[in-house]
């Protein structure tokens, strides 16, 4: 079943352009709305989560629920991090998703992942696969290099 690129709970924006649709989740529903939970708390690795990784895909890339994902440094110390989308669709259907994180510096670090092969979908443990290297090789080393 095709991914709804619109998830009318927790999509913060949305704007229109000629041949596609961007829609914007962050974590500032939560901020404006009382009666919303707040983002899930996520541990890195996955593995240590309490969560199974079927259940962490799913909202990230078919729910793109809000994560609060928080490591350990190697002192030991503990840093979090939020994690943004904006998702691409053509219609209602997410074609692909950027998720970004900001560091205390403000600087951006992201992927932009295609949610389609051809007219297959990507099943989102590959995807989730995709996040967790990026995650591992580009935005941690970003994350503890500008928090330290």
């Amino acid at each position: 079943m095709p991914r709804q690129a619109y998830n009318f709970r927790i999509c913060v924006a949305k704007e229109d352009f000629e041949d596609t649709t961007i829609y914007f989740y962050n974590h500032n529903i939560f901020e404006q709305t009382s009666t919303a939970a707040g983002p899930t708390a996520m541990s890195w690795p996955l593995e240590e989560d309490h969560r199974n990784r079927d259940e962490i895909a799913l909202e990230i890339f078919e729910e793109f629920y809000p994560q609060e994902l928080t490591f350990t440094l190697p002192d030991a110390s503990k840093l979090s991090c939020d994690l943004y989308y904006e998702v691409e669709a053509s219609g209602k259907v997410a074609e692909a998703i950027t998720i970004y994180i900001v560091t205390k510096q403000g600087n951006p670090v992201s992927i932009r992942m295609q949610m389609y092969d051809n007219t297959d979908e990507i099943a989102n443990s590959i995807l989730l696969r995709q996040f967790e290297e990026w995650f591992e090789t580009k935005a941690l080393p970003k994350l503890v290099e500008d928090n330290i």
